[in-house]
């Protein structure tokens, strides 16, 4: 049987940043990204806090959820 993955986007009200990320452990993945990490995108805009998940039954439905998130993200201004 295969992994569930999740796509989850997060959020740094100190920062009003918004990151979306996709995983198979998304605990594992929240304590990087809000304490584990030292150079990443994330490390610089804590703390995080999780505004959405989605649950799904691969990694490649994972990888395409996420890529549509991103898409629309960074071009809702133009839609």
């Amino acid at each position: 049987m295969e992994e569930t993955f999740c796509v989850y986007i997060l959020y740094s009200k100190q920062y009003d940043k918004i990151y979306i990320g996709q995983t198979h452990d998304l605990i594992n993945r929240m304590k990087g990204h809000n304490v584990f990490e030292k150079d990443s995108f994330t490390c610089k805009f804590r703390p995080w806090k999780v505004i959405y998940v989605e649950i799904l039954n691969s990694r490649k439905e994972a990888l395409h959820k996420h890529v549509n998130i991103l898409f629309k993200v960074r071009f809702s201004f133009i839609l």
